[in-house]
């Protein structure tokens, strides 16, 4: 993001990405929020519900790349593997 790429951040519902509470806050937000995440878009999607597969699958549809940190098969499980987002 800070190249000029557009970056989408999905987060849980209710917890957000944790290092938004990690360590050093200001305002109640980490300061390494403010480094890590400058000049990305954040989206809160429940990845459990049928509403917030469909939003990944739009969000996948105008990707260039995709990276996810979820254990191994996690997104297999929530039907959006990578067979379905490939499609």
């Amino acid at each position: 993001a800070e190249f000029g790429a557009d970056v989408v951040k999905i987060e849980a519902p209710e917890t957000g990405d944790p290092l938004r509470k990690w360590r050093k806050l200001h305002e109640g937000t980490s300061l390494w929020w403010y480094l890590q995440s400058r000049n990305k878009k954040s989206v809160c999607v429940n990845l459990k519900s049928a509403d917030g597969v469909e939003i990944v699958k739009r969000l996948a549809a105008e990707a260039d790349v995709i990276i996810e940190n979820l254990r191994p098969g996690a997104l297999e499980r929530l039907g959006i593997g990578w067979d379905v987002l490939h499609a």
